[in-house]
């Protein structure tokens, strides 16, 4: 009977340190994926506020010909 409850409580403690084990590979999840969603957004945002090429090369009189 002892054995038996030697291994109910090595089961119990093995669960405990599996759930914790999932709170802190979540935990960490969410970190990456809030920062990675923090990067995208300040990227967006940098991408807003930059003309793009075709719009500086209108601006400044230059034109491109590409059909020769």
């Amino acid at each position: 009977m002892e054995e038996l409850e030697s291994w109910y409580d090595d089961l119990r403690a093995w669960e405990r340190f599996h759930d914790e084990l999932e709170k802190i590979n979540g935990e960490n999840l969410n970190e990456i994926l809030t920062a990675f969603q923090n990067r995208k957004l300040s990227l967006q945002q940098k991408a807003s506020t930059q003309p793009c090429a075709e719009h500086r090369n209108h601006q400044s009189g230059l034109q491109l010909d590409f059909t020769s």
